[in-house]
């Protein structure tokens, strides 16, 4: 076999197997209830569905986390600022991204479904760092501690978005 032939043959069992990588993922993630919708307003209020479903989301663990460290009067003071300045910063997000929004047909009808697609997915990280705040890991020594946390207390697992060496 000349080395041409073998780096052919090479070359396709490696896009080979890429390909059956991709399908096996592709297979293995969940079905996306969105995805097999026809028309764009069907499309358009699934998204806004979820959008409104992630911030129900966020909102009942923002809750859950009042009533949690409710005898915590500085941290739930600094928790309220932190979360009003996160809304903020999403509703900013968002009208930076969609600037022209006010300029009918710049968008299409595409909008109102990419809207709450970016909106969710802005919503779906913050609830990652508030679940993060009300049921840490242990063995992150840089993690949330309350004043409520006892010195016994086991240190907690590395944050998820943190990546040690």
């Amino acid at each position: 076999m000349s080395c041409k032939t073998k780096l052919a043959t090479a070359s396709s069992l490696i896009i080979g197997l890429g390909i059956a990588l991709s399908l096996k993922a592709a297979v293995a993630q969940k079905p996306d209830s969105c995805g097999n919708l026809q028309t764009q307003m069907e499309m358009n209020n699934c998204e806004a569905d979820r959008a409104n479903d992630a911030d129900a989301d966020m909102n009942r663990l923002y809750k859950k986390l009042l009533v949690k460290y409710r005898s915590d009067a500085e941290f739930l003071k600094k928790l309220r600022l932190a979360q009003l300045a996160w809304r903020r910063f999403r509703d900013a997000q968002m009208n930076s991204l969609y600037y022209l929004k006010g300029k009918p047909g710049v968008y299409g009808s595409v909008f109102p479904m990419c809207w709450a697609m970016e909106s969710a997915q802005l919503t779906t990280e913050r609830i990652k760092e508030l679940t993060y705040i009300l049921d840490p890991e242990e063995g992150d020594v840089c993690c949330f501690q309350s004043q409520e946390i006892s010195p016994n207390t086991k240190p907690r697992v590395a944050h998820p978005r943190i990546s040690r060496p």
